[in-house]
Parts: C-alpha cells; structure tokens; sequence
C-alpha cells in the first residue's frame, strides 16, 4: 500500500479537521524521524521502528501520541488489520503500557523532564520579586 491510500482513508473517516490534520502531521514526523520509509513499512514492524522511536522521543506522552495515528490506520483499514494483525498487537501493546507508564508517573508525581528543566522554586520567584522590589519595578507597576 502506498502513502497516499492511508491519507485517503484517514481524509475518509476523521471528517474534523484539528483530528485529520493532527493524525497528518503526526504521520509526517513519524516518516521524517524514521528515515522517510513507506508508511507501510512502520506499520508492518514495529519491532524495526518503535526503538528508533525510543530513542529519538525519550518523553512517553510524545510517543504515545505518535502512535495514535498508526492504531487509527489499523481500526481503518480492514485488510491491513486482517494480514498484519500480530503486528497491530505489538503496537497497540506499545501504546497501552506508554499509557499504564503515564498514569503510574501521574499518580507518583512525577513531573517530566520538561517540566524540570523548566521548574522555578518559590525562593527563586521570591527572590526575583525582591529585586524588582528594590529596583522600583513593583512601585511603578502597582502604583504604590
């Protein structure tokens, strides 16, 4: 099957735009990330594609929303479904623990890296507010 058959019947059935064009730029990364193979080729063997993913994409959410698409491809394409069934378990396999491996991070509180490369402490937004403080910043701002 060539690319253009999966847009088509992703065009066919995600009839919201924000959904289809999601699904789209998802694909187009997972090709672009991967070497530019057929589509098909991902689909086919996960085994080969996922740890490529592992590897470019350390973030789970990430992952796991580039593997929305590939199980939206399979649950529309009947053939697809029926000749490549061992491998649409294998990544919907890969999709379920990336969620079990969010939810048990959620319910740990475990912030991603993302988030700690980004987090301010409350002594360094309280420091920060003192220096404004006494630069005049807060006065003019507040009027005070």
């Amino acid at each position: 099957m060539t690319d253009a058959h999966y847009i088509k019947l992703l065009e066919a059935k995600y009839t919201n735009k924000h959904t289809l064009n999601s699904y789209l730029s998802r694909i187009k990364t997972l090709k672009l990330k991967l070497g530019g193979p057929e589509l098909h080729n991902i689909l086919i063997d996960p085994d080969t594609y996922y740890p490529m993913l592992q590897k470019q994409y350390p973030s789970l959410t990430t992952r796991k929303n580039l593997l929305t698409p590939i199980l939206a491809l399979y649950r529309e394409d009947d053939t697809l479904s029926r000749d490549h069934a061992p491998a649409y378990e294998r990544w919907k396999k890969l999709h379920d623990d990336l969620t079990k491996l969010q939810e048990a991070k959620i319910r740990r509180s475990e912030p991603e890296d993302k988030q700690v490369e980004k987090y301010t402490s409350y002594e360094e937004i309280t420091a920060k507010y003192e220096e404004l403080k006494r630069r005049g910043y807060h006065n003019i701002v507040t009027g005070k």
